[in-house]
């Protein structure tokens, strides 16, 4: 019995030995080295990451129009018009219906008042929409959710 509790001793010894041996070093760092992380948001459905705000839903109430609702986002009479003959030219839209959905993203940091990226989204149905996104000039383009 003495001879197993030799024997234990020493691989106990032996492996902690070995455990202090073959510890990983830990590296010191300097400010010059260490790289900013970007981080990157997750892309929504339609296509804009997350860091612009919270996508609300809503419905177009009986005789609302495109241009209450842009205006509401805070975009001008000017711009209001040009969406409405862009539009009318590219896609043939004309008017919103009662009940029509529409998505927009309200600014993360805008409380209580509620301030909007320059984006609306008006499903036409349960998978295609039409974008128009003011960011960077006047986009209206026609899409499909993918499945």
């Amino acid at each position: 019995m003495s001879h197993y509790f030799l024997v234990l001793l020493i691989v106990y010894a032996t492996l902690g030995y070995f455990g202090c041996i073959f510890q990983p070093k830990i590296a010191e760092l300097d400010s010059q080295e260490l790289n900013e992380i970007s981080e990157e948001f997750p892309i929504d459905g339609f296509g804009y990451s997350s860091d612009i705000g919270i996508l609300e839903r809503g419905q177009v109430q009986a005789n609302q129009s495109l241009y209450v609702l842009l205006n509401e986002m805070g975009i001008s009479q000017q711009v209001i018009r040009q969406v409405s003959n862009e539009l009318k030219q590219s896609l043939g839209f004309r008017f919103l219906k009662e009940n029509q959905i529409f998505y927009r993203y309200r600014l993360h940091n805008s409380t209580p008042e509620a301030y909007y990226a320059p984006i609306l989204i008006i499903m036409e149905s349960n998978i295609r929409y039409v974008k128009v996104d003011l960011t960077d000039g006047i986009l209206v383009q026609a899409s499909v959710k993918p499945i």
